[in-house]
């Protein structure tokens, strides 16, 4: 059993990781007993980890360090699927520029209870 929460307690560890990200639609996410967990998909064939990144780090070098950290971090020997990373959005002025992040709670512990996200967003001022 691959256990959602440690791999994204794993993933926020990384410097370049400002957040997790619910993905489009909020479809980015594990149900596990303790609640849901945004930003992290596990299915039979892919790991899919959706995140928001703070400026100045490479992409590719990102995404390389969080296949590398989520490969590592699940425990079932037996899982053969992708691991898959996701830019969703840029951290700017410690604001995430798109409001479809904002849908989740980035910046609480991994043992954190689980919330669900607001009913509706605020509009953007244009």
């Amino acid at each position: 059993m691959i256990d959602a929460r440690a791999l994204a307690a794993a993933v926020r560890t990384q410097p370049g990781v400002a957040t997790l990200h619910p993905g489009p639609l909020g479809t980015a996410s594990t149900f596990t007993a303790a609640g849901r967990v945004w930003g992290i998909r596990i299915s039979p064939d892919a790991i899919d980890v959706h995140v928001v990144v703070r400026p100045g780090f490479s992409l590719v070098a990102l995404a390389q360090a969080l296949t590398a950290i989520v490969g590592s971090a699940v425990d079932d020997p037996a899982y053969t699927g992708e691991i898959r990373v996701h830019v969703e959005d840029l951290l700017v002025d410690e604001k995430v520029t798109t409001l479809a992040a904002l849908s989740f709670e980035p910046h609480l512990p991994a043992d954190a209870p689980p919330s669900a996200p607001p009913a509706s967003l605020p509009r953007r001022k244009q």
